[in-house]
Protein backbone atom coordinates (compact mmCIF):
# COMPACT_ATOMS: atom_id res chain seq x y z
CA UNK A 1 0.00 0.00 0.00
CA UNK A 2 1.72 3.17 -1.07
CA UNK A 3 1.88 5.53 1.98
CA UNK A 4 0.02 8.27 0.41
CA UNK A 5 -2.79 6.43 0.41
CA UNK A 6 -2.53 5.05 4.01
CA UNK A 7 -3.44 7.27 6.95
CA UNK A 8 -0.90 7.77 9.83
CA UNK A 9 -1.00 4.78 11.91
CA UNK A 10 0.25 2.90 15.29
CA UNK A 11 1.84 3.98 17.86
CA UNK A 12 4.73 2.48 20.21
CA UNK A 13 7.48 1.05 21.69
CA UNK A 14 9.81 1.73 24.48
CA UNK A 15 12.95 1.51 25.19
CA UNK A 16 14.37 -0.93 26.95
CA UNK A 17 17.51 -2.12 27.04
CA UNK A 18 16.38 -5.36 26.32
CA UNK A 19 18.18 -7.90 23.71
CA UNK A 20 15.31 -10.00 22.51
CA UNK A 21 15.97 -13.06 19.89
CA UNK A 22 13.58 -14.87 17.65
CA UNK A 23 13.49 -16.69 14.67
CA UNK A 24 14.37 -14.72 11.39
CA UNK A 25 15.17 -15.21 7.60
CA UNK A 26 18.19 -14.65 5.69
CA UNK A 27 18.05 -12.65 2.58
CA UNK A 28 20.05 -10.64 0.29
CA UNK A 29 21.06 -6.85 0.41
CA UNK A 30 18.32 -5.02 1.51
CA UNK A 31 17.51 -2.04 -1.26
CA UNK A 32 15.05 1.00 -0.58
CA UNK A 33 11.61 0.01 -1.73
CA UNK A 34 10.40 2.90 -4.48
CA UNK A 35 6.77 3.84 -2.69
CA UNK A 36 4.86 6.85 -2.66
CA UNK A 37 5.83 9.96 -0.84
CA UNK A 38 4.37 10.39 2.58
CA UNK A 39 1.44 12.54 4.06
CA UNK A 40 1.80 15.23 5.69
CA UNK A 41 1.24 14.88 9.43
CA UNK A 42 -1.75 16.20 11.17
CA UNK A 43 -0.84 19.77 12.52
CA UNK A 44 -2.97 19.39 15.58
CA UNK A 45 -0.69 19.74 19.28
CA UNK A 46 0.12 16.27 20.29
CA UNK A 47 2.83 15.00 22.64
CA UNK A 48 4.83 13.98 20.08
CA UNK A 49 4.75 14.45 16.44
CA UNK A 50 7.94 13.78 14.30
CA UNK A 51 8.55 13.45 10.46
CA UNK A 52 12.10 13.71 10.64
CA UNK A 53 12.25 16.10 7.58
CA UNK A 54 13.67 18.93 9.41
CA UNK A 55 16.95 16.95 10.68
CA UNK A 56 19.52 16.48 7.68
CA UNK A 57 20.62 13.21 6.53
CA UNK A 58 23.37 11.71 8.96
CA UNK A 59 24.13 10.33 13.15
CA UNK A 60 22.48 13.14 14.32
CA UNK A 61 18.69 12.97 15.75
CA UNK A 62 16.14 15.31 16.33
CA UNK A 63 15.73 16.93 19.64
CA UNK A 64 14.39 14.70 22.49
CA UNK A 65 15.15 11.32 20.60
CA UNK A 66 17.70 8.72 22.27
CA UNK A 67 20.06 6.26 21.24
CA UNK A 68 19.89 3.04 22.80
CA UNK A 69 23.35 2.30 24.21
CA UNK A 70 25.63 -0.03 22.71
CA UNK A 71 29.55 -1.63 22.97
CA UNK A 72 29.99 -1.87 19.30
CA UNK A 73 29.34 1.65 16.57
CA UNK A 74 30.98 -0.18 13.42
CA UNK A 75 28.46 -2.79 12.68
CA UNK A 76 25.60 -1.03 13.03
CA UNK A 77 23.85 3.10 13.53
CA UNK A 78 20.80 4.74 14.07
CA UNK A 79 20.43 7.59 11.85
CA UNK A 80 18.45 9.91 9.48
CA UNK A 81 18.37 8.54 6.07
CA UNK A 82 16.61 10.46 2.73
CA UNK A 83 14.15 7.85 0.86
CA UNK A 84 13.00 8.89 -2.35
CA UNK A 85 9.49 7.86 -1.81
CA UNK A 86 9.29 9.46 1.67
CA UNK A 87 11.53 12.38 2.41
CA UNK A 88 13.81 11.86 5.92
CA UNK A 89 13.10 8.98 8.19
CA UNK A 90 14.93 7.21 10.68
CA UNK A 91 16.96 3.89 9.45
CA UNK A 92 17.69 1.02 12.20
CA UNK A 93 20.69 -0.70 10.57
CA UNK A 94 22.69 -4.02 12.37
CA UNK A 95 24.65 -6.79 11.11
CA UNK A 96 25.40 -8.33 14.50
CA UNK A 97 23.77 -11.54 15.67
CA UNK A 98 21.24 -10.66 18.74
CA UNK A 99 22.48 -7.20 18.86
CA UNK A 100 19.46 -4.49 19.51
CA UNK A 101 19.55 -1.28 17.58
CA UNK A 102 16.83 1.79 18.59
CA UNK A 103 16.01 5.12 19.55
CA UNK A 104 13.28 5.96 21.48
CA UNK A 105 12.05 9.55 23.26
CA UNK A 106 9.89 10.72 26.29
CA UNK A 107 6.80 12.10 27.14
CA UNK A 108 4.44 13.76 29.72
CA UNK A 109 3.76 10.86 31.96
CA UNK A 110 -0.13 10.04 30.61
CA UNK A 111 -3.06 8.37 32.08
CA UNK A 112 -6.54 7.54 30.71
CA UNK A 113 -6.62 6.85 26.34
CA UNK A 114 -3.79 7.66 24.18
CA UNK A 115 -3.20 7.00 20.52
CA UNK A 116 0.22 5.51 18.96
CA UNK A 117 1.14 6.36 15.30
CA UNK A 118 3.95 5.11 13.18
CA UNK A 119 5.11 4.59 9.55
CA UNK A 120 7.35 1.14 9.68
CA UNK A 121 9.17 -0.79 6.57
CA UNK A 122 11.68 -3.40 6.55
CA UNK A 123 14.21 -3.42 3.88
CA UNK A 124 13.91 -6.10 1.41
CA UNK A 125 16.06 -8.98 2.66
CA UNK A 126 15.94 -9.13 6.52
CA UNK A 127 16.82 -11.64 9.21
CA UNK A 128 15.74 -10.12 12.20
CA UNK A 129 12.98 -8.59 13.62
CA UNK A 130 11.34 -5.13 14.35
CA UNK A 131 10.37 -4.29 17.96
CA UNK A 132 7.63 -1.06 18.48
CA UNK A 133 7.32 -0.39 22.73
CA UNK A 134 5.45 1.68 24.25
CA UNK A 135 7.10 1.85 28.16
CA UNK A 136 6.08 2.53 31.46
CA UNK A 137 7.79 5.52 34.30
CA UNK A 138 9.23 2.32 35.32
CA UNK A 139 11.51 1.43 32.28
CA UNK A 140 8.82 -1.99 31.46
CA UNK A 141 7.41 -2.38 28.34
CA UNK A 142 3.54 -2.15 28.64
CA UNK A 143 2.55 -2.08 24.86
CA UNK A 144 5.03 -4.80 22.65
CA UNK A 145 4.15 -5.31 18.79
CA UNK A 146 6.74 -7.29 16.69
CA UNK A 147 7.47 -7.49 12.71
CA UNK A 148 9.69 -9.67 11.17
CA UNK A 149 9.36 -10.59 7.67
CA UNK A 150 6.52 -12.74 7.26
CA UNK A 151 3.85 -11.00 10.17
CA UNK A 152 2.92 -8.78 12.49
CA UNK A 153 2.56 -9.90 16.43
CA UNK A 154 0.91 -8.35 19.55
CA UNK A 155 1.91 -9.28 23.08
CA UNK A 156 -0.24 -9.30 26.13
CA UNK A 157 1.04 -10.62 30.18
CA UNK A 158 0.17 -14.32 28.59
CA UNK A 159 2.72 -14.22 25.49
CA UNK A 160 2.61 -13.29 21.85
CA UNK A 161 0.01 -13.84 18.91
CA UNK A 162 0.25 -13.76 15.33
CA UNK A 163 -2.25 -10.58 14.15
CA UNK A 164 -1.53 -9.94 10.22
CA UNK A 165 0.82 -10.48 7.65
CA UNK A 166 3.67 -7.98 6.95
CA UNK A 167 5.47 -7.97 3.46
CA UNK A 168 9.42 -7.17 3.39
CA UNK A 169 9.99 -3.86 1.04
CA UNK A 170 6.40 -2.41 1.66
CA UNK A 171 5.64 0.75 4.03
CA UNK A 172 3.14 0.13 6.75
CA UNK A 173 0.99 2.41 8.88
CA UNK A 174 1.07 0.74 12.56
CA UNK A 175 -1.62 2.30 14.95
CA UNK A 176 -2.22 1.59 19.06
CA UNK A 177 -5.35 3.14 20.66
CA UNK A 178 -4.55 2.60 24.42
CA UNK A 179 -6.61 2.58 27.28
CA UNK A 180 -4.23 3.06 30.39
CA UNK A 181 -7.45 2.65 33.08
CA UNK A 182 -8.30 -0.50 31.53
CA UNK A 183 -4.83 -1.48 30.54
CA UNK A 184 -6.36 -2.83 27.26
CA UNK A 185 -5.57 -1.84 23.89
CA UNK A 186 -6.33 -1.85 19.98
CA UNK A 187 -3.97 -2.32 16.76
CA UNK A 188 -4.63 -1.21 13.81
CA UNK A 189 -2.76 -2.38 10.43
CA UNK A 190 -3.12 0.13 7.79
CA UNK A 191 -6.31 1.23 9.38
CA UNK A 192 -7.83 -2.40 10.03
CA UNK A 193 -8.19 -3.45 13.48
CA UNK A 194 -5.93 -6.75 13.66
CA UNK A 195 -6.29 -6.96 17.86
CA UNK A 196 -9.00 -5.97 19.83
CA UNK A 197 -8.48 -5.07 23.80
CA UNK A 198 -5.22 -7.06 24.32
CA UNK A 199 -3.82 -6.57 27.60
CA UNK A 200 -0.71 -4.42 28.78
CA UNK A 201 2.67 -7.00 28.74
CA UNK A 202 3.13 -5.29 32.19
CA UNK A 203 0.23 -3.78 33.72
CA UNK A 204 0.83 0.05 34.15
CA UNK A 205 -1.25 3.15 35.29
CA UNK A 206 1.15 5.74 33.33
CA UNK A 207 2.98 5.27 30.24
CA UNK A 208 5.46 7.91 29.00
CA UNK A 209 8.38 5.95 26.30
CA UNK A 210 7.96 5.59 22.87
CA UNK A 211 10.71 2.67 21.39
CA UNK A 212 11.77 1.93 18.06
CA UNK A 213 14.14 -0.78 17.68
CA UNK A 214 15.29 -3.57 15.33
CA UNK A 215 17.58 -7.43 16.77
CA UNK A 216 19.26 -8.66 14.58
CA UNK A 217 19.26 -12.17 14.57
CA UNK A 218 22.24 -13.85 12.34
CA UNK A 219 25.35 -11.96 10.75
CA UNK A 220 23.87 -10.69 7.88
CA UNK A 221 22.37 -7.56 7.33
CA UNK A 222 19.05 -5.89 8.83
CA UNK A 223 18.13 -2.79 8.86
CA UNK A 224 14.27 -0.94 9.35
CA UNK A 225 13.02 2.19 9.21
CA UNK A 226 10.79 4.48 10.79
CA UNK A 227 8.69 7.45 9.80
CA UNK A 228 5.50 9.79 10.89
CA UNK A 229 6.06 9.42 14.61
CA UNK A 230 2.67 10.50 16.43
CA UNK A 231 1.70 10.58 20.15
CA UNK A 232 -1.30 11.74 21.53
CA UNK A 233 -4.37 12.01 23.98
CA UNK A 234 -6.80 10.60 22.64
CA UNK A 235 -10.64 11.73 22.14
CA UNK A 236 -12.85 9.50 23.76
CA UNK A 237 -16.35 10.39 23.73
CA UNK A 238 -18.24 11.27 26.78
CA UNK A 239 -20.99 9.03 28.89
CA UNK A 240 -24.07 9.55 30.08
CA UNK A 241 -24.67 8.48 33.46
CA UNK A 242 -26.72 8.63 36.63
CA UNK A 243 -29.69 9.77 34.33
CA UNK A 244 -32.76 10.16 35.93
CA UNK A 245 -35.38 8.88 34.34
CA UNK A 246 -32.61 6.30 33.16
CA UNK A 247 -31.48 6.46 29.73
CA UNK A 248 -34.11 4.96 27.21
CA UNK A 249 -37.16 5.35 29.14
CA UNK A 250 -40.75 4.34 28.23
CA UNK A 251 -44.31 5.81 29.75
CA UNK A 252 -42.42 8.67 31.34
CA UNK A 253 -45.07 10.90 33.08
CA UNK A 254 -45.51 14.06 31.48
CA UNK A 255 -45.26 16.13 34.76
CA UNK A 256 -42.07 14.84 35.47
CA UNK A 257 -39.47 17.81 36.55
CA UNK A 258 -36.33 17.92 37.42
CA UNK A 259 -34.30 15.92 35.00
CA UNK A 260 -31.02 14.48 36.79
CA UNK A 261 -28.54 14.00 33.63
CA UNK A 262 -24.00 13.84 34.27
CA UNK A 263 -22.12 13.75 31.44
CA UNK A 264 -18.04 12.34 32.08
CA UNK A 265 -15.48 11.55 29.53
CA UNK A 266 -15.79 7.83 29.07
CA UNK A 267 -12.23 6.75 29.75
CA UNK A 268 -10.16 10.09 31.08
CA UNK A 269 -11.60 10.70 34.63
CA UNK A 270 -11.57 14.68 33.56
CA UNK A 271 -14.86 16.34 34.14
CA UNK A 272 -16.57 18.88 31.64
CA UNK A 273 -15.68 22.64 31.54
CA UNK A 274 -18.21 24.22 30.09
CA UNK A 275 -21.02 22.73 27.69
CA UNK A 276 -24.14 23.01 25.54
CA UNK A 277 -27.08 21.09 26.57
CA UNK A 278 -29.87 21.34 23.99
CA UNK A 279 -33.13 19.40 24.53
CA UNK A 280 -35.07 18.44 21.45
CA UNK A 281 -38.39 16.49 21.00
CA UNK A 282 -39.81 14.89 18.17
CA UNK A 283 -41.46 10.99 17.14
CA UNK A 284 -39.27 9.27 14.73
CA UNK A 285 -37.27 11.69 12.43
CA UNK A 286 -39.23 14.66 13.62
CA UNK A 287 -36.94 16.85 16.02
CA UNK A 288 -37.23 20.49 16.93
CA UNK A 289 -34.80 22.84 19.06
CA UNK A 290 -36.86 22.87 22.12
CA UNK A 291 -34.73 24.06 24.79
CA UNK A 292 -30.59 25.10 25.59
CA UNK A 293 -28.70 24.83 28.92
CA UNK A 294 -25.10 26.18 29.48
CA UNK A 295 -23.51 25.15 32.60
CA UNK A 296 -20.17 25.14 33.74
CA UNK A 297 -20.25 21.29 36.07
CA UNK A 298 -20.57 17.73 34.36
CA UNK A 299 -23.93 17.24 36.38
CA UNK A 300 -27.07 18.67 35.10
CA UNK A 301 -30.64 19.18 36.67
CA UNK A 302 -32.98 20.13 33.80
CA UNK A 303 -36.38 21.70 34.85
CA UNK A 304 -38.36 21.20 31.53
CA UNK A 305 -41.45 22.98 31.48
CA UNK A 306 -44.55 20.45 32.75
CA UNK A 307 -46.58 19.08 31.01
CA UNK A 308 -44.23 17.46 28.60
CA UNK A 309 -46.00 16.16 25.60
CA UNK A 310 -47.60 12.71 25.33
CA UNK A 311 -46.21 9.90 23.57
CA UNK A 312 -42.65 12.02 22.95
CA UNK A 313 -39.14 11.67 22.41
CA UNK A 314 -37.02 13.96 24.29
CA UNK A 315 -33.57 13.62 23.64
CA UNK A 316 -30.76 15.75 26.10
CA UNK A 317 -27.44 16.05 23.88
CA UNK A 318 -24.36 17.74 24.46
CA UNK A 319 -23.34 20.32 21.46
CA UNK A 320 -20.42 19.86 19.20
CA UNK A 321 -18.48 23.10 20.54
CA UNK A 322 -17.11 21.43 24.00
CA UNK A 323 -13.71 20.82 25.11
CA UNK A 324 -12.61 19.04 28.14
CA UNK A 325 -10.37 20.09 30.94
CA UNK A 326 -7.33 19.72 29.24
CA UNK A 327 -8.49 21.53 26.19
CA UNK A 328 -9.37 18.02 23.60
CA UNK A 329 -12.82 17.96 21.84
CA UNK A 330 -15.60 15.91 23.24
CA UNK A 331 -17.77 14.47 20.93
CA UNK A 332 -21.47 14.64 21.05
CA UNK A 333 -23.42 12.27 23.58
CA UNK A 334 -27.06 11.67 23.90
CA UNK A 335 -29.81 10.23 26.41
CA UNK A 336 -33.25 10.13 25.56
CA UNK A 337 -36.92 8.90 26.98
CA UNK A 338 -39.92 8.76 25.83
CA UNK A 339 -43.24 9.82 27.42
CA UNK A 340 -46.31 8.18 28.13
CA UNK A 341 -48.93 8.05 25.66
CA UNK A 342 -52.32 9.82 26.63
CA UNK A 343 -54.64 7.53 27.93
CA UNK A 344 -58.36 9.50 26.44
CA UNK A 345 -56.08 9.39 22.85
CA UNK A 346 -58.56 6.60 20.87
CA UNK A 347 -56.05 4.66 18.48
CA UNK A 348 -56.85 5.53 14.77
CA UNK A 349 -58.51 4.04 12.11
CA UNK A 350 -56.45 3.13 9.07
CA UNK A 351 -57.50 0.64 6.05
CA UNK A 352 -55.91 -0.61 2.91
CA UNK A 353 -57.85 0.83 -0.19
CA UNK A 354 -55.03 -0.81 -2.55
CA UNK A 355 -53.87 -3.20 -2.94
CA UNK A 356 -56.94 -5.62 -2.47
CA UNK A 357 -55.90 -8.39 -0.12
CA UNK A 358 -54.10 -11.24 -2.78
CA UNK A 359 -54.46 -8.50 -5.81
CA UNK A 360 -51.70 -9.51 -8.66
CA UNK A 361 -49.28 -7.25 -10.46
CA UNK A 362 -47.06 -7.81 -13.55
CA UNK A 363 -43.45 -6.55 -13.37
CA UNK A 364 -44.41 -4.02 -15.67
CA UNK A 365 -46.90 -2.67 -12.70
CA UNK A 366 -45.65 0.10 -10.18
CA UNK A 367 -47.81 -0.50 -7.28
CA UNK A 368 -49.49 2.56 -5.10
CA UNK A 369 -50.45 2.00 -1.96
CA UNK A 370 -53.26 3.70 -0.62
CA UNK A 371 -54.83 3.78 2.33
CA UNK A 372 -58.29 5.56 4.02
CA UNK A 373 -57.13 7.17 7.54
CA UNK A 374 -58.68 8.81 10.57
CA UNK A 375 -57.98 10.19 13.73
CA UNK A 376 -59.83 12.37 16.39
CA UNK A 377 -56.59 14.39 17.32
CA UNK A 378 -55.62 14.56 13.99
CA UNK A 379 -53.13 12.83 11.41
CA UNK A 380 -48.83 13.76 11.44
CA UNK A 381 -48.37 11.37 8.85
CA UNK A 382 -48.80 7.66 7.29
CA UNK A 383 -45.52 5.57 6.94
CA UNK A 384 -45.54 2.79 4.86
CA UNK A 385 -43.59 -0.43 5.09
CA UNK A 386 -42.98 -3.90 2.97
CA UNK A 387 -42.28 -6.09 6.02
CA UNK A 388 -40.00 -4.62 8.45
CA UNK A 389 -38.79 -2.52 5.52
CA UNK A 390 -39.64 1.30 5.51
CA UNK A 391 -41.13 2.28 2.48
CA UNK A 392 -41.98 5.93 2.52
CA UNK A 393 -43.81 8.49 4.37
CA UNK A 394 -46.89 10.43 3.17
CA UNK A 395 -48.44 13.94 5.20
CA UNK A 396 -51.48 14.72 3.45
CA UNK A 397 -54.30 12.76 2.24
CA UNK A 398 -54.84 10.43 -0.05
CA UNK A 399 -52.67 8.98 1.95
CA UNK A 400 -50.51 6.89 -0.67
CA UNK A 401 -47.16 5.85 -1.57
CA UNK A 402 -45.82 4.35 -4.90
CA UNK A 403 -43.51 1.15 -4.48
CA UNK A 404 -41.13 0.98 -7.76
CA UNK A 405 -40.46 -3.09 -7.76
CA UNK A 406 -37.89 -4.59 -8.96
CA UNK A 407 -38.61 -8.46 -8.35
CA UNK A 408 -41.55 -11.19 -8.89
CA UNK A 409 -42.99 -13.20 -5.03
CA UNK A 410 -45.36 -12.24 -2.08
CA UNK A 411 -45.46 -9.14 -0.61
CA UNK A 412 -46.63 -7.78 2.84
CA UNK A 413 -47.30 -4.26 3.37
CA UNK A 414 -48.43 -2.10 6.17
CA UNK A 415 -49.49 1.24 6.98
CA UNK A 416 -49.05 2.97 10.51
CA UNK A 417 -51.05 6.14 11.21
CA UNK A 418 -48.79 8.55 13.51
CA UNK A 419 -51.51 11.24 14.63
CA UNK A 420 -50.91 14.77 16.51
CA UNK A 421 -49.88 13.26 19.67
CA UNK A 422 -47.84 11.06 18.38
CA UNK A 423 -49.48 7.89 19.13
CA UNK A 424 -49.14 5.17 15.94
CA UNK A 425 -52.11 2.67 15.00
CA UNK A 426 -50.80 0.06 12.34
CA UNK A 427 -52.71 -1.33 9.81
CA UNK A 428 -54.50 -4.67 9.27
CA UNK A 429 -51.56 -6.59 7.06
CA UNK A 430 -52.16 -6.68 3.21
CA UNK A 431 -50.45 -9.04 1.22
CA UNK A 432 -50.37 -9.21 -2.86
CA UNK A 433 -47.69 -10.73 -5.67
CA UNK A 434 -45.68 -9.54 -8.30
CA UNK A 435 -45.27 -12.16 -11.00
CA UNK A 436 -44.01 -12.50 -14.45
CA UNK A 437 -47.08 -13.89 -15.90
CA UNK A 438 -50.15 -12.23 -14.73
CA UNK A 439 -54.12 -12.58 -15.90
CA UNK A 440 -55.99 -9.69 -14.22
CA UNK A 441 -59.43 -10.62 -13.06
CA UNK A 442 -62.24 -9.55 -15.37
CA UNK A 443 -64.38 -6.62 -14.48
CA UNK A 444 -68.58 -6.50 -16.36
CA UNK A 445 -69.00 -3.38 -18.49
CA UNK A 446 -72.34 -2.33 -19.95
CA UNK A 447 -73.03 -1.12 -23.14
CA UNK A 448 -71.60 2.30 -22.43
CA UNK A 449 -68.69 1.06 -20.71
CA UNK A 450 -69.60 1.65 -17.69
CA UNK A 451 -69.10 -0.56 -14.73
CA UNK A 452 -72.16 -3.11 -14.04
CA UNK A 453 -73.19 -4.61 -11.00
CA UNK A 454 -76.36 -6.23 -11.77
CA UNK A 455 -78.57 -7.55 -14.99
CA UNK A 456 -81.76 -7.17 -16.17
CA UNK A 457 -83.73 -8.86 -18.81
CA UNK A 458 -82.40 -7.99 -22.96
CA UNK A 459 -78.82 -5.98 -21.35
CA UNK A 460 -75.56 -6.37 -23.04
CA UNK A 461 -72.77 -7.33 -20.92
CA UNK A 462 -68.96 -6.94 -21.92
CA UNK A 463 -66.28 -8.93 -19.90
CA UNK A 464 -63.08 -7.22 -20.27
CA UNK A 465 -59.48 -8.21 -18.87
CA UNK A 466 -55.67 -8.06 -19.86
CA UNK A 467 -52.70 -10.49 -19.55
CA UNK A 468 -49.13 -9.37 -19.12
CA UNK A 469 -46.04 -12.33 -20.61
CA UNK A 470 -42.66 -11.21 -18.74
CA UNK A 471 -41.84 -15.07 -18.85
CA UNK A 472 -39.57 -15.57 -22.07
CA UNK A 473 -41.73 -17.52 -23.83
CA UNK A 474 -45.39 -17.24 -25.85
CA UNK A 475 -48.08 -17.80 -23.47
CA UNK A 476 -52.46 -18.92 -24.66
CA UNK A 477 -54.94 -17.64 -22.76
CA UNK A 478 -58.79 -17.76 -23.42
CA UNK A 479 -61.76 -15.60 -21.97
CA UNK A 480 -64.85 -17.25 -21.22
CA UNK A 481 -67.95 -15.23 -20.59
CA UNK A 482 -71.27 -17.39 -20.06
CA UNK A 483 -74.73 -17.39 -19.59
CA UNK A 484 -76.76 -19.50 -16.73
CA UNK A 485 -79.56 -20.55 -15.78
CA UNK A 486 -81.17 -20.16 -11.92
CA UNK A 487 -80.13 -24.33 -11.62
CA UNK A 488 -76.52 -23.59 -12.92
CA UNK A 489 -77.42 -24.79 -16.80
CA UNK A 490 -74.95 -23.45 -18.90
CA UNK A 491 -77.80 -21.86 -21.70
CA UNK A 492 -75.27 -19.55 -23.76
CA UNK A 493 -70.98 -18.86 -24.18
CA UNK A 494 -68.66 -16.31 -26.35
CA UNK A 495 -64.61 -17.35 -25.94
CA UNK A 496 -62.07 -15.40 -27.28
CA UNK A 497 -58.72 -17.03 -27.50
CA UNK A 498 -55.22 -15.32 -28.14
CA UNK A 499 -51.31 -15.67 -27.67
CA UNK A 500 -49.57 -13.26 -25.64
CA UNK A 501 -46.15 -12.53 -26.98
CA UNK A 502 -43.32 -12.20 -25.04
CA UNK A 503 -43.10 -8.65 -22.60
CA UNK A 504 -46.24 -7.82 -24.19
CA UNK A 505 -49.71 -7.40 -22.98
CA UNK A 506 -53.00 -8.45 -24.72
CA UNK A 507 -56.81 -6.87 -23.53
CA UNK A 508 -59.22 -9.53 -24.08
CA UNK A 509 -63.18 -8.64 -24.52
CA UNK A 510 -66.01 -10.81 -24.98
CA UNK A 511 -69.76 -9.74 -25.63
CA UNK A 512 -73.08 -11.49 -24.46
CA UNK A 513 -76.93 -9.88 -25.19
CA UNK A 514 -79.29 -11.48 -22.46
CA UNK A 515 -82.91 -13.15 -23.83
CA UNK A 516 -85.95 -11.27 -23.38
CA UNK A 517 -87.52 -13.89 -21.56
CA UNK A 518 -84.48 -14.27 -19.28
CA UNK A 519 -85.73 -15.57 -15.20
CA UNK A 520 -83.07 -15.09 -12.82
CA UNK A 521 -79.43 -16.74 -13.17
CA UNK A 522 -76.46 -14.94 -13.66
CA UNK A 523 -73.16 -14.53 -15.88
CA UNK A 524 -70.15 -15.93 -15.14
CA UNK A 525 -66.48 -14.95 -16.76
CA UNK A 526 -63.22 -16.83 -16.01
CA UNK A 527 -59.74 -17.07 -17.83
CA UNK A 528 -58.33 -20.74 -19.01
CA UNK A 529 -54.93 -21.36 -20.82
CA UNK A 530 -56.88 -23.39 -23.25
CA UNK A 531 -60.53 -24.47 -23.61
CA UNK A 532 -58.93 -28.31 -23.98
CA UNK A 533 -56.71 -28.04 -20.55
CA UNK A 534 -58.54 -25.45 -18.95
CA UNK A 535 -56.18 -24.43 -16.59
CA UNK A 536 -57.62 -20.99 -14.71
CA UNK A 537 -55.35 -18.57 -15.12
CA UNK A 538 -57.44 -15.77 -12.12
CA UNK A 539 -60.41 -15.81 -10.34
CA UNK A 540 -63.68 -16.48 -12.07
CA UNK A 541 -65.74 -13.60 -11.27
CA UNK A 542 -70.29 -13.66 -12.26
CA UNK A 543 -72.76 -11.09 -11.96
CA UNK A 544 -76.60 -11.65 -10.85
CA UNK A 545 -79.74 -11.41 -13.09
CA UNK A 546 -82.96 -9.50 -12.30
CA UNK A 547 -86.15 -11.19 -13.84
Amino acid sequence: MNKKNKSLSFVLFIVVLLQIAIPGIHGADPVHAQDAYLPTLDPNPALINENFDSTPPGDALPTGWIKLASTNTEAYYQKIVQNAESGNSVELYSNMTSHTVGVYKYFDNQSGSVTFEVYHKLGNANTGTSQLYIINPAGVPAIKVWIDSANFYAFNNIGQTKVASHQNGKWYSIKIVANIETNKFDLYIDNALVAAQFGFSTASTELNRISLQTINNSKIVHESYWDQVRVAKSQTPPIVKNASPADGSTNVDVNTSGIQIEFNKAMDSTTINSSNIWVTKGVLDESVPFAVYQTGTSSYTLNLPVPLDYLTQYKVSLSENITDTEGLAIKAAKYVFTTVDNPLNVPSVVQFTRPADKEAFSLSDNITMRVAASDNEGIRRVDFYKGADYLGSDYDPPYEHTWNHSSIGSFTVTASVVDNQGKITTSKPATFTVNNFVAKIPVFLDHTGNPIEVLAPSAQIKAITSIENYTGAPKDAVLILALYSQDGTMKEMVNVAKTVAVNTSETYEATLTLPEDIEGGYVKAFLWNSMDEQVQLCEPVAIPING
